[in-house]
């Protein structure tokens, strides 16, 4: 069992109760409540009243929304301190994440001592500062990386439109973590499904040439094998023929009227 004396060191490393002597301390550990949970017990849930604050003696615990993992607590801290300051639903679930001894303080005591000790009021609400700050870099890195995501899909569709250019990634591929991961695979594959397009084309356009070749000849193959056109081509080689045959006649001719002719 854990006694007073057992709690003031503890409680002297927790942030809210920097300025209180031991004394205080004492009265302190006085008003908290043990409370033990098992791994995967619930402390609270979202939406339920709350009226305590928690610090963590020993375990673990998750504040969480559902599966939304926001942090986590160990021994030392706290949470919940909201609720204590004023009556409100839980903003988040939290759950034990190993076997974890929690100490309670309600609202009422925690009042009295916000009285007495002003300071505690001052971490509370720096803490509270410090949680806003986190949040609003939060936010504006989801919304950055969102808009992001959205340039990885605007690619994508351009892709699909053939119209991708590497320009649209921007600074996507300059991420060290899995989304510029993506980024860089996708414009490696963006530039494969290119060249492989670009291929495509010009086998398109040789097999284009050799289609046409062969739709010629089949073309001039359907005119030449006509009965028309054969008994044209045999016409053809018989005047041929004939004119061979009246060509040697006249050299032969010619060449003798020029043997025996007499001079004069």
């Amino acid at each position: 069992m854990v006694t007073i004396t057992d709690l003031i060191p503890i409680l002297r490393s927790v942030s809210l109760f920097a300025s209180f002597s031991d004394e205080d301390l004492a009265k302190v550990a006085a008003d908290l409540e043990p409370m033990d949970f098992s791994a995967k017990d619930p402390v609270f849930h979202k939406g339920q009243r709350g009226v305590s604050m928690y610090i963590v003696l020993t375990g673990r615990v998750c504040i969480h929304d559902g599966d939304l993992v926001f942090t986590y607590r160990g021994p030392g801290e706290f949470f919940g301190e909201m609720a204590a300051l004023h009556t409100e639903e839980r903003s988040a679930s939290v759950t034990a994440d190993v076997d974890t001894r929690l100490l309670r303080l309600d609202q009422d005591r925690m009042h009295r001592l916000l009285q007495n000790h002003p300071a505690m009021a001052m971490e509370i609400m720096d803490g509270l500062c410090h949680r806003l700050r986190h949040t609003s870099r939060n936010l504006s890195e989801d919304f950055e990386y969102i808009r992001q995501v959205q340039q990885i899909i605007d690619a994508a569709q351009a892709l699909e439109d053939d119209n991708y250019a590497p320009e649209l990634l921007g600074e996507v591929t300059q991420r060290e973590d899995a989304l510029g991961d993506l980024a860089r695979v996708f414009h490696r594959m963006a530039n494969e499904v290119q060249s492989r397009a670009e291929r495509l084309q010009l086998e398109v356009q040789t097999l284009r040439i050799e289609v046409d070749r062969v739709k010629q000849s089949q073309q001039v193959a359907e005119i030449t094998e006509t009965e028309y056109f054969k008994e044209l081509r045999a016409k053809a080689t018989v005047l041929r023929r004939r004119s061979q045959v009246s060509n040697s006649g006249n050299k032969g001719e010619g060449t003798g009227d020029a043997i025996d002719a007499p001079l004069v």
